[in-house]
């Protein structure tokens, strides 16, 4: 549905498939010459098909010159060649990412039109779109800016409800996110629309407590490790309590960030036993 003049949210999932979130969001942007893709759905035609039918059925199939890829993860990038193929348009990713794509989405295909590496502009005729970097969630995260609007598309890296998961397997780490989430606060911005949850009108206001509830993490875990919990499944089992099998999989990760981050400041040490951690 347009939510904003000439910003269309398209909404898939549904079926729990979409990670821990039970739906995620793709957007179609509308300028004066062409429109572009923020995100392109999940690989498989039936979870995507609602994305080009929209485009095709309520928007009359405008020209689409851009996919704009978030991170490679696969509800978010995953449609890119399905609607390639069906649009004309090429795919923009970051460079971290753009390896993944091709090997994960593309099958080996190269569907990567343009590696992003930050600060690209896009001229949609009367829009602006600007390329942001902000690794961290994964080694190659961007959000997208429309400057004269304050509008920014975060995919993962702000999301509208719950904080996202570092993937240090991935290339993310927890230190640039969060300088990610400080770089953001220098741009004017005046809305949010991202991958899952509502939309936020009052960004600056909320990015500062996502940086606060990192670092009270990091607080939180070295406490615990100077108690004498050093395995990463213990200090797991002490924040997050009992947990499905899939969120399990995810706090795993992000205790495992937090854990990378207090090695790389020095305040943490990593032993000698696999994935056991001690108070530098």
């Amino acid at each position: 549905m347009e939510i904003m003049d000439g910003i269309h949210q398209i909404t898939l999932g549904g079926d729990g498939s979409s990670g821990s979130h039970p739906t995620v969001s793709a957007y179609y942007v509308q300028g004066m010459d062409y429109g572009v893709f923020i995100d392109a759905g999940f690989p498989d035609e039936e979870r995507t098909r609602p994305l080009l039918d929209y485009w095709r059925d309520t928007l009359g199939s405008p020209k689409t010159e851009w996919i704009f890829v978030t991170h490679r993860h696969y509800e978010h990038g995953g449609g890119v060649k399905l609607v390639k193929e069906t649009t004309g348009a090429q795919v923009a990713v970051g460079a971290g990412d753009a390896e993944a794509v091709d090997a994960d989405i593309g099958q080996g295909s190269k569907v990567v039109d343009k590696p992003l590496h930050g600060d690209e502009v896009f001229d949609l005729g009367g829009r602006h779109l600007r390329a942001v970097a902000t690794p961290g969630h994964t080694l190659g995260t961007f959000c997208y800016l429309l400057e004269e609007e304050g509008i920014l598309f975060t995919g993962d890296h702000i999301m509208g409800q719950g904080t996202v998961v570092v993937r240090t397997d991935e290339g993310g780490r927890m230190t640039e996110h969060i300088d990610s989430l400080r770089k953001l606060l220098d741009l004017d911005l005046k809305t949010v629309l991202s991958g899952h949850g509502p939309v936020m009108n009052d960004p600056l206001a909320k990015i500062p407590d996502l940086v606060r509830h990192r670092l009270e993490r990091d607080e939180q875990i070295l406490g615990m490790l100077r108690e004498g919990t050093n395995h990463v499944d213990d200090l797991v089992s002490r924040i997050y309590g009992e947990t499905s099998e899939r969120l399990g999989f995810l706090a795993r990760h992000q205790v495992v960030a937090h854990l990378k981050k207090l090695e790389e400041d020095g305040r943490a040490i990593a032993a000698d036993q696999a994935d056991t951690y001690r108070p530098a």
